[in-house]
């Protein structure tokens, strides 16, 4: 009797167990989902930031270049 007892009680523990672990791996998948989509999005923000930088040096050594030769001209 106390084996049977024993072996419900086990039973019913791993149960409520694999339940709680399902809940779990459900949120990490959630969370996975989540943080890659956001890291898309910081990945290509930072992309643009970087290009627009770029840009703006460039732009701003031609101005300098441009600036001397007109006042070596003068």
């Amino acid at each position: 009797m106390k084996n049977n007892n024993f072996k419900e009680q086990v039973i019913r523990a791993l149960a409520t167990h694999t339940t709680k672990l399902d809940t779990i791996q459900s949120r990490l998948k959630s969370i996975d989902r989540t943080l890659s989509h956001s890291l898309n999005r910081v990945n290509s923000l930072e992309a643009g930031f970087a290009y627009v930088k770029g840009l703006g040096i460039f732009v701003g050594s031609a101005l300098t270049i441009f600036i001397a030769l007109v006042a070596y001209l003068k």
